[in-house]
């Protein structure tokens, strides 16, 4: 690239990235001996800073460093085997009231509910005074504990339709701490709302 009288050399310190012929949206010093930043961007979105160092009609040497924005995947938070707790007595905004609770058998446990499979469920009782009323689990994911929730999907059971979840609370935490995972405090509350389960309508069995 020339400027004037100027020669600039480029190297780059990635080969994946060309620079383009005609740099834009520069800004030029030439005072001797003093740094020059140029930036340009590339039709791929990638901004390319170059810092250099002159000194009059001598060639220039660039160093480059480039940073990509992009899309991230979307990606399941929670899996099999990430660390889940089931609770019971808990409201939105509020603390725990309990850990476990009142699980019919071995095979309905928290774990089920993450499990990936339709066949499984979790079904927690919670208190046999209000069974299933205020009753659901943390997870612990291993993917990040800083992870963006943009959906939440749920399936019916192999069960009576009366125990379907209809609405359901999702909060969110960046502690890891169980201890402090039972306070209210360390929750913020995400959604509030349906479940996309029909109360009405029968979507069907383990679907």
């Amino acid at each position: 690239v020339t400027y004037g009288n100027t020669t600039v050399t480029i190297s780059e310190t990635t080969s994946s990235t060309t620079v383009p012929k005609a740099i834009t949206n520069d800004t030029m010093m030439t005072t001797s001996s003093q740094p020059i930043t140029i930036t340009t961007t590339t039709t791929a979105t990638t901004t390319l800073t170059f810092t250099m160092m002159t000194t009059s009609s001598q060639p220039i040497t660039i160093t480059t460093t480039m940073t990509t924005t992009g899309t991230l995947p979307w990606n399941k938070i929670t899996r099999a085997g990430d660390t889940i707790v089931g609770i019971y007595s808990t409201l939105a905004g509020g603390s725990i009231g309990g850990s476990d609770g009142v699980f019919s058998n071995s095979q309905e446990y928290p774990s089920m509910a993450i499990d990936g499979s339709t066949t499984t469920k979790y079904l927690n009782f919670g208190t046999l005074s209000n069974p299933g009323i205020n009753t659901g689990f943390y997870v612990i994911p291993k993917i990040s504990n800083a992870s963006i929730a943009c959906s939440i999907l749920f399936a019916t059971a192999n069960d009576f339709p009366q125990r379907d979840p209809i609405t359901v609370t999702l909060e969110g935490s960046n502690t890891t701490s169980t201890n402090t995972l039972m306070s209210g405090s360390s929750w913020t509350l995400i959604y509030n709302g349906s479940t996309g389960i029909n109360a009405l309508v029968d979507p069907g069995r383990n679907t």
